[in-house]
């Protein structure tokens, strides 16, 4: 009996001590498996992890125009510092047109495109002020007063970009609108009625509408079949665009109204897809398409200026520069485009103001 007793206390023992050890072991491991699962993988890999990114750029002129001599040139630069951004260029609107790559960038669809920036105004308001008549003396001072290091007005337009998603990669200097017309205009009053393709600004727009022209807006790949097929009588633009699409072949008068409105291009990229690059990825992006803006465009633009309007004129264009009392008749005639810009988009009058501080007027 003892012997049955003893054999029974030993198997109860013996029982109590496996359990014991198996409950010590599935305490242990359920501790630590919450440490395992939670705490996050360690990354080894550098930000760039080998990724790669593609920067479509495009513009709606053809070559040799200065627009697509930037977008060639940032092409150039940022393939020779990096094999990380493959950059594709499309010339002649073949990325789309002007505002289809606008909502292309906003929407990060579109990494880039460069045209005159009056076309933002839709999406930036504050853009209309740089369509206001007489505002600076010329597209140069224009493009100085805007591009120059720590600028006031530069760093305003850039800002309200950025809130609309786009950043500002390179101002562009261009030149001052004139006018290329089917008809010969002489005086002030020949402008009457003239039906005249502008920029989608509401200040140039304004501006042909008080001088008693009457503007019309349409993709600017379609400008050289308006003039032909008389949709439109005359273009209000810049030189470059008139001999790189031979517009004067239609239009055959250029009519010398410098000083009343003038383009500021820009190298403008999506803020989509600039946010997603590393942040030394987007300081060489930003970088190169500066110096293009500034060491490349800027003397190919000067170069082309001075022999495009002698090319036009070799090939039949005619100069028609206006008397003393046009420009004093225009002058009056758009007196009130500033002021009533300003009181539809006060936004604006930071900018404005900003200007008039920076030309001392």
């Amino acid at each position: 009996m003892k012997k049955v007793l003893s054999i029974v206390l030993a198997s109860v023992m013996l029982l109590m001590l496996l359990a014991s050890c198996n409950n010590s072991s599935k305490s242990s491991n359920d501790s630590a498996a919450p440490a395992t699962s939670s705490a996050p993988a360690a990354s080894t890999a550098p930000s760039d992890d080998g990724k790669t990114y593609t920067l479509r750029s495009g513009t709606p002129t053809v070559p040799p125009n200065p627009q697509n001599i930037m977008i060639d040139e940032v092409q150039k630069r940022i393939e020779a510092a990096t094999d990380r951004i493959t950059v594709e260029v499309y010339h002649s609107g073949t990325l789309g047109t002007n505002m289809q790559m606008i909502q292309g960038m906003q929407a990060g669809s579109v990494e880039a495109a460069v045209f005159p920036v009056n076309w933002y105004e839709s999406s930036v308001p504050e853009f209309g002020v740089l369509g206001l008549p007489g505002l600076f003396a010329s597209g140069a001072e224009a493009y100085e007063v805007i591009s120059a290091d720590g600028s006031k007005v530069g760093e305003l337009l850039g800002k309200y970009m950025e809130s609309k998603g786009f950043v500002i990669g390179s101002w562009m200097l261009q030149s001052d609108n004139k006018l290329l017309s089917v008809k010969e205009v002489k005086t002030y009053e020949d402008l009457k009625g003239l039906r005249v393709w502008c920029l989608p600004d509401t200040n140039v727009i304004a501006t042909l509408t008080a001088m008693g022209m009457v503007p019309v807006n349409f993709d600017v790949g379609d400008l050289a079949v308006g003039l032909q097929q008389g949709t439109v009588d005359a273009a209000y633009t810049t030189t470059p665009l008139f001999q790189s699409q031979k517009l004067y072949q239609s239009a055959p008068y250029y009519i010398d109204v410098s000083g009343f409105n003038y383009n500021i291009a820009a190298y403008v990229l999506s803020k989509v897809w600039m946010d997603s690059l590393p942040a030394d990825l987007q300081e060489l992006v930003l970088r190169e398409a500066k110096a293009s803006g500034y060491e490349t465009h800027r003397p190919y633009n000067n170069e082309y200026l001075a022999k495009a309007i002698d090319t036009c004129v070799a090939d039949g264009m005619i100069i028609i520069t206006p008397d003393a009392d046009f420009y004093a008749k225009g002058r009056e005639a758009v007196a009130s485009v500033a002021q009533e810009f300003l009181e539809r988009t006060p936004a604006g009058k930071e900018v404005y103001d900003a200007i008039l501080q920076a030309v001392g007027r």
